[in-house]
């Protein structure tokens, strides 16, 4: 009978309020009129998601917003210590 294959997956999330966000897309981009100028003259739809996220998250800048991120492998052990650091870490 053949080995068997251990697949582990790990999933990440990241809680931050709303104002958090708006830090971020200020510094990535420096001002929601900027954004909409670079997708104008790009046409990429990112920051035209990104120009609309930053309109509702200024309406609701007390909104609670979770971003996540799983990996699937089946090269990775990790033992129960490492494993409540990732816990920690992802709720921080």
């Amino acid at each position: 009978m053949g080995r068997g294959v251990n697949r582990m997956i790990i999933t990440l999330t990241k809680k931050q309020k709303a104002f958090e966000a708006i830090k971020y897309f200020e510094k990535e981009y420096g001002s929601l009129k900027k954004l909409k100028q670079s997708y104008e003259f790009t046409g990429n739809y990112k920051l035209l998601v990104d120009s609309e996220n930053w309109e509702y998250l200024l309406e609701n800048p007390e909104e609670e917003l979770f971003q996540s991120k799983s990996i699937v492998t089946n090269k990775l052990t990790l033992t129960d210590f490492e494993m409540e650091i990732l816990d920690f870490i992802s709720s921080s």
